[in-house]
């Protein structure tokens, strides 16, 4: 690794100082569709247009999920994947123990001008598995809490700021999702269909709860926070503050529909809310950071990241890697064009910059980057993992009134246990 940092370091130093013989293409995989696919496909003819006669970039999307992970692992296992992917970091687990990812020695990004301090500690944090560097974090994204400002300046909880007003503590919280019901509204639309996993894992992480403790779930009293915190949402359901048996397909049409005053999910949907209320469909709203109603500031959070795939029984040349590292340095230091996503950008430099905080809502939550709470490092957790969906058909039951949270609770930790 010594002598490849500085083979990689010196190849890059040549290339920016000299005019290539040849156009370095690099091949990069990602997962983006939608909105998010569309700014990317945009970041990526930037840097080609900008790497003329150096750098290129030949993109292919794939589909997210499981099929994603699943063909990049065997393809870097047959040396046929590509030169950098984007990855979650809630997955890097996974990747590292399949070994379909190669490590990334924070020298060499600290000699193309990103270091470590640059990024919030915690996505350092999960950038590393058993204290090695193997993903770069591209952005932080993560649950937060929507608000329609029309229903909350009829209930009297919207500040002059236009931010809410008095849900800054767990009672208060509540009583304004009283007082919406009472006012015929809904109070928060949740994905309760599937069992709300990243509210509750939200307030758990608020308690100092920690998912796993020497790789086994829920051990002690981290059972006991995941109980409480599991019964907190569970109770906005049986209050009538939140509907039953809405699952992640309805949930934004739902809050869309102009009948409930708060939404809580991930920051991603920001666009599908500009979109509607440029169309004229939808409604004056904001987006804040979730309050700290069970303790400490906590958010589930995740990260898109660049990853450098293990390409068995192929090298990747001290060239081709200085083009690796030039396309991750660029787009994180363009990657206000992402913050359009909704997502924060991990780069503090942009994050903390002039232009992201005049970007309205994104600055007003801005906070949950520095909250990030992420999976633990195993790799039955993460994006589309074995925990998502057990999680989603053995224990969302008693969010919908079906069953008993402690007793499903402690089926479900057994369960994911026996693993």
């Amino acid at each position: 690794m010594r002598n490849l940092l500085r083979t990689s370091i010196a190849a890059l130093a040549l290339m920016t100082a000299f005019p290539a013989f040849a156009v370095e293409n690099v091949v990069w995989w990602d997962f983006l569709s939608g909105g998010d696919g569309v700014r990317m496909k945009a970041l990526i003819q930037r840097f080609n247009d900008e790497h003329k006669d150096k750098i290129q970039i030949t993109g292919t999307t794939l589909e997210w999920g499981i099929p994603y992970y699943t063909k990049l692992q065997t393809s870097a296992a047959v040396g046929q994947g590509p030169d950098i992917a984007t990855y979650h970091l809630s997955r890097l687990a996974a990747a590292v123990a399949a070994k379909t990812v190669s490590p990334i020695d924070p020298k060499e990004l600290d000699a193309v001008g990103l270091k470590d301090s640059d990024y919030p500690p915690n996505a350092i944090a999960a950038s590393t598995v058993d204290n090695v560097r193997y993903a770069v974090p591209f952005d932080v994204h993560g649950e937060v809490l929507y608000y329609n400002k029309t229903i909350l300046k009829e209930l009297g909880a919207l500040g002059n700021d236009g931010k809410p007003t008095g849900i800054d503590t767990l009672e208060g919280w509540r009583a304004v999702l009283a007082k919406a019901k009472d006012a015929g509204k809904n109070g928060v639309v949740i994905s309760s269909s599937n069992g709300d996993l990243r509210d509750i894992y939200t307030l758990f992480g608020q308690e100092g709860g920690q998912l796993t403790a020497d790789g086994k779930f829920l051990q002690g009293d981290n059972f006991d926070k995941m109980e409480k915190a599991y019964n907190e949402v569970a109770d906005w359901v049986k209050q009538g503050w939140a509907q039953p048996y809405i699952d992640t397909e309805t949930i934004t049409p739902t809050f869309l529909a102009g009948q409930s005053a708060f939404f809580l999910n991930g920051n991603w949907e920001l666009p599908t809310m500009e979109t509607e209320v440029a169309k004229g469909n939808g409604f004056d709203y904001g987006m804040v950071n979730i309050p700290a109603w069970m303790g400490k500031p906590a958010n589930w959070s995740d990260s898109h990241s660049f990853v450098i795939p293990n390409n068995v029984g192929k090298t990747m040349t001290p060239e081709k890697r200085a083009a690796v590292l030039e396309v991750i340095r660029w787009m994180n230091v363009n990657s206000l064009e992402w913050a359009a996503a909704g997502h924060i950008p991990a780069y503090l430099p942009v994050s903390t910059s002039s232009a992201y905080k005049a970007l309205k809502p994104q600055a007003d939550y801005a906070a949950m980057a520095l909250n990030a709470f992420y999976m633990p490092k195993t790799p039955l957790t993460g994006a589309a993992s074995k925990f998502d969906d057990d999680w989603q058909n053995m224990a969302s039951g008693p969010l919908n009134g079906d069953g008993d949270v402690k007793e499903t609770l402690a089926k479900f930790r057994d369960h994911m246990n026996s693993q």
